[in-house]
């Protein structure tokens, strides 16, 4: 490390030189350059100022700076005494010879390529040249001036030749000559020659160099020479040995933003280290910005994310003067245009993509897709091809793997600034079409089709991002604009679909509107086109919770398939399922089941019995069944449709896994939840080997599986399943969706049955306010999120506050589902259970007597809701004195539970506490 001003020093020359003009020009005397000395700021006094020197002295800023200061100021005041005796000092040996640039100010990390430097380079060993290879900015340049630095002392002679315009070369090598004491303009071949001659240790650095020929004749052959190059092109193994220099480390980028002098938030500089791709010369340069204009990161980091083709060009860093990120590569760029057009073809291509790697099979045999141009000559023919990927790779503009290519993000937005609006409207159709012509287009249903969509996924959002809309009126089908925008409203579908497959229905939406807009704009607000990009655009909507809104759509669709293609289209069956999903999840089943029911007729004329579109009518039927209280009808539907996914499929399909969930639902609806519980199960294992952990699909599955455990009395089991899938729905959807409200009633019920009723209160009030705001007063969920938040008042002993909720809940079932639903018979059972903790027992009886009614018509005598009716309907009568009439009804309770259940269900214990009560009032006993 060289040696910054003492104390004593700094004071003098504060004294001696006290502002701008004289100290600079002290400075400038010893080789500072004006332009890299410390800036007099406002307010800055000259002892700060000196200080600053003092430690850019210290970080190497001008080579054996401190002692050349003090004998100039030695020379200009002879008197003065800290002058004198410090100048005095013997500075550190080093080279005879030396003109290599001054130390950055600034040098961070990078001690793996030094150490890995200084160990090939070290005395001894057989390597007599390196190459530092690496992309332009990346900070090869400020690694060998680094290297030279800390090992000059290792040699007699240290010479820096600027490489990249080869014929300056001579030039150069003849100054050192002149150095060495030769005639002036001695050959290059005559300077080593010397250099050998004297037996001196040597190290010539040739910067920037792109020919290996430039190099070559200057190889050391005496062992006490050195040849040290820095590059941007490939193949320099052949000449000695090679260190690549990869960008930073996402550490050493924060602390070259933070040892700039910028204000540094360390997440805000994490943030642009990372839309800079930690390219060394682009911190540098971003740090210069702000410092010079007082820039904030975090308004820098904001401008960055979404102007990068733009701000790459402003700032300007001190030791790279005149050069930035937007230009540093356009003297390659330039180079490689002559060896190689296919290659800056392919350059420009990339540059539309994202920063990720871009499987190179994209373009391989895609040659009628590429334009016509070098690039699709070389892409038909495989050396061509080899010959233009690897000269991008050789000029360090790319680099690959086996079976990728990938250009850095600074690189990228170089090209893009350089190339016009014409060639790049060009180019992203090209891509819009190889995209298209690469992907496949099944996604729901097909996981053996995803990988490839996961590896393009980037790509194809970056290309439709950059591309413009189609505007203005219809364009016939067959056109060149309507094929264009067909690629692009294609590829903005189907990357909503893997989106909204993948539970990322929120940044689904978006592209499906995008879709739905490019369809009506080239086709017209009536085409059947159309009615695809309604009918998914609506999938999404129904997914956020927003049925209402996906309602007008689906009724479109319909409208529209229905005009064009007569009732009885499959197309036309397609959009009354949807119809009738976005109705049910509106809470209006009743109006759902006819459509549900013609579209299962339809389906059934055209494809037979045994497709796997009937399996999804079938399903629809089935749940629509259901809803409306009909489960016993719902159960052969869903059975029918499972046997036909399986068949289809086979055992681990996510279909199945939907199909498996169904049937279970209906199982557990008719009280055979035993049966249900093995198909959950199934259901979850099969998601989760599909979607991994963390899927909304998981969420429903673990939700199932939850409720399940919870009606046979496992309710410990039950609870971590509610947790998770709530902590599922949330991260997917955010605080305040209806799957969010679901997951939030699930485990609330799950920590009531636990006892743990206090802490069910808050979940089940949030689950309401949730619901309430998503579907408005009056819809079913309400009414189950109504009678949830109740009973945990009941149960907290506060049946006052209960009442109510029960009543509106109640209302709300009978106005959705008439006066003989099964949901209707659980609001009134509840409604009856709270009257009676009231004292209320004559007004619970009927409700307790017409809950039983409803259940037996809908169940049958032996079903545990049944049992539950029974159950309360007798304490009700025990309460008002009528022993006699309560007895058998629990005792027959008794006897449906435990044989549904098994004898240590909770249930069974709760019913025999209630029949043991009737037995005492029977005998004249005390109650238990």
């Amino acid at each position: 490390m060289a040696d910054g001003l003492s104390a004593a020093e700094v004071l003098a020359f504060a004294e001696m030189y006290p502002d701008a003009l004289p100290a600079g020009g002290l400075l400038a005397s010893v080789g500072w350059r004006r332009r890299s000395q410390p800036g007099w700021a406002n307010g800055l006094s000259a002892v700060d100022w000196w200080w600053e020197v003092s430690r850019l002295l210290a970080a190497g800023k001008v080579r054996s700076g401190r002692l050349l200061l003090l004998e100039a100021a030695r020379r200009e005041f002879p008197a003065n005494p800290i002058f004198a005796a410090a100048a005095e000092d013997e500075g550190r040996p080093g080279p005879a010879v030396w003109n290599v640039p001054p130390r950055l100010a600034r040098f961070v990390g990078r001690e793996d390529q030094l150490s890995e430097l200084a160990g090939k380079l070290a005395a001894g060993s057989v390597v007599s040249v390196v190459a530092l290879a690496g992309m332009g900015g990346v900070g090869k340049t400020a690694l060998a001036v680094e290297y030279a630095w800390r090992h000059g002392e290792a040699f007699d002679v240290v010479w820096w030749v600027s490489a990249e315009q080869v014929d300056q070369v001579p030039e150069q090598l003849g100054a050192l000559g002149e150095a060495l004491g030769l005639a002036v303009g001695a050959e290059p071949a005559a300077v080593v020659a010397e250099l050998r001659r004297r037996g001196r240790r040597w190290l010539l650095v040739f910067d920037n160099a792109e020919e290996l020929a430039a190099v070559a004749p200057f190889r050391p052959a005496d062992g006490r020479g050195r040849v040290l190059v820095t590059s941007r092109r490939a193949g320099w193994d052949g000449l000695g040995a090679t260190v690549e220099v990869p960008t930073l480390a996402r550490s050493e980028s924060v602390a070259l933003l933070a040892g700039r002098g910028v204000s540094v938030d360390p997440q805000v500089a994490d943030r642009v280290a990372g839309l800079l791709g930690d390219l060394a010369l682009a911190v540098e340069q971003a740090a210069a910005f702000c410092a010079q204009t007082r820039t904030p990161l975090a308004e820098f980091a904001d401008l960055l994310a979404v102007r990068l083709d733009d701000v790459i060009g402003l700032g300007e860093v001190a030791e790279r003067a005149g050069e930035t990120v937007a230009t540093l590569w356009d003297l390659s760029t330039e180079r490689l245009a002559t060896v190689s057009p296919a290659a800056v073809e392919l350059l420009e291509l990339l540059a539309l993509c994202a920063p990720e790697p871009v499987p190179l099979d994209l373009f391989e045999g895609r040659a009628n897709l590429l334009g016509g141009g070098p690039l699709s000559v070389a892409a038909g023919d495989r050396v061509g091809w080899l010959e233009a990927v690897g000269a991008l790779v050789g000029y360090s503009l790319a680099g690959r793997d086996a079976s990728t290519v990938v250009v850095h993000r600074l690189v990228a937005a170089a090209t893009r600034r350089r190339t016009g609006q014409a060639r790049q409207a060009q180019a992203l159709a090209v891509l819009l079409g190889l995209l298209r012509a690469d992907l496949p287009g099944e996604i729901k249903n097909t996981p053996e089709n995803w990988p490839r969509w996961g590896m393009l996924l980037p790509h194809v959002r970056a290309v439709v991002a950059r591309v413009d809309d189609p505007a203005g009126t219809a364009a016939s089908a067959g056109s060149e604009p309507a094929a264009a925008a067909g690629d692009l409203s294609w590829l903005c579908d189907r990357t909503a679909t893997y989106l909204q497959v993948h539970g990322q229905a929120g940044e689904a939406l978006p592209l499906f509107q995008r879709a739905l807009a490019i369809d009506e704009a080239v086709y017209g607000p009536d085409h059947p086109e159309v009615t695809a990009g309604l009918s998914n655009l609506a999938g999404a909507l129904r997914d956020l919770g927003r049925a209402g809104e996906a309602l007008p759509l689906v009724r479109r669709a319909l409208a529209i398939d229905e005009a064009v293609y007569g009732p009885d289209h499959p197309e036309v069956a397609s959009h009354l399922n949807n119809l009738a999903v976005a109705l049910r999840t509106l809470g209006r089943a009743g109006e759902a089941l006819p459509l549900a029911q013609r579209a299962l007729a339809i389906d059934e004329a055209v494809y037979g019995p045994d497709h796997p579109v009937i399996a999804t009518a079938l399903n629809n039927l089935a749940v629509a069944l259901r809803t409306l209280g009909r489960a016993g009808e719902a159960l052969p539907l869903a059975q029918r449709a499972l046997a036909i996914d399986e068949a289809v499929y086979g055992p681990d399909h996510p279909e199945v896994a939907a199909g498996l969930n169904n049937l279970a639902g209906a199982l557990r609806t008719l009280g055979q939840v035993g049966e249900a519980l093995p198909l959950f199960r199934r259901a979850l294992a099969i998601a989760e080997a599909v979607y991994g952990p963390d899927h909304p699909v998981i969420a429903t599955a673990l939700n199932n599986l939850a409720v399940a455990l919870q009606d046979l009395g496992r309710a410990a089991e039950a609870l971590p399943l509610a947790q998770r899938a709530l902590a599922i729905a949330e991260a997917v959807y955010g605080p305040d969706h209806p799957e969010v409200a679901a997951g939030l009633n699930n485990l609330a019920g799950a920590l009531r049955t636990l006892g743990r009723v206090g802490q069910a209160l808050p979940l089940a009030q949030r689950a309401l306010a949730i619901a309430e705001a998503v579907y408005g007063p009056d819809h079913p969920v309400i009414a189950t999120a109504l009678n949830n938040l109740a009973a945990v008042l009941k149960d907290l002993g506060r049946a006052g506050e209960a009442l109510p909720l029960f009543r509106r809940a109640l209302a709300i079932d009978e106005a959705v589902y008439g006066p003989d639903h099964p949901e209707v018979a659980a609001g009134l059972n509840s409604l009856a259970a709270v009257l009676q903790d009231l004292g209320r027992g004559a007004e619970a009886l009927p409700l307790a007597r017409r809950a039983l009614a409803i259940d037996e018509t809908v169940y049958g005598p032996d079903h545990p809701e049944v049992a539950s009716r029974l159950n309360n309907l007798a304490g009700a009568l025990r309460t008002l004195g009528r022993v006699g009439e309560a007895l058998p009804l629990a005792q027959r309770a008794l006897a449906v539970a435990e044989a549904v259940y098994g004898p240590d269900h909770p249930n069974c214990q709760m019913i025999r506490g209630n029949l043991a009560a009737c037995d005492a009032a029977a005998t004249g006993g005390s109650e238990l």
